[in-house]
């Protein structure tokens, strides 16, 4: 019987091991920006009392886009950008 290797191990000593493969840190770093996107415009648009149906027709979008945005899935920036004018915001893009 195999002993499994992976219990008792630090989650964060296993990421931090992972994130050496480039690969991985790359579709690590794209999932962290989807999902920090989807957590923001879901929060602005709660601000706003806004629904998917008139963030879409103020977006001049599709609720499908819509629900995209707010469901961490791949976003564009021409999403970003007619998201930040429906809801009175601006984007900004940071390199750190």
């Amino acid at each position: 019987m195999k002993k499994n290797i992976h219990i008792g191990s630090d989650v964060l000593a296993d990421l931090k091991k992972r994130l050496k493969s480039p690969i991985f840190k790359e579709e690590y770093e794209r999932a962290r920006l989807q999902l920090a996107i989807g957590k923001e415009a879901r929060k602005i648009a709660r601000e706003k009392k806004m629904t998917v149906r008139h963030l879409a027709q103020k977006m001049h979008a599709s609720p499908a886009q819509v629900e995209r945005l707010f469901n961490d899935q791949n976003v564009t920036l021409d999403t970003l950008a007619k998201f930040a004018v429906a809801t009175g915001k601006t984007v900004s893009v940071e390199f750190k």
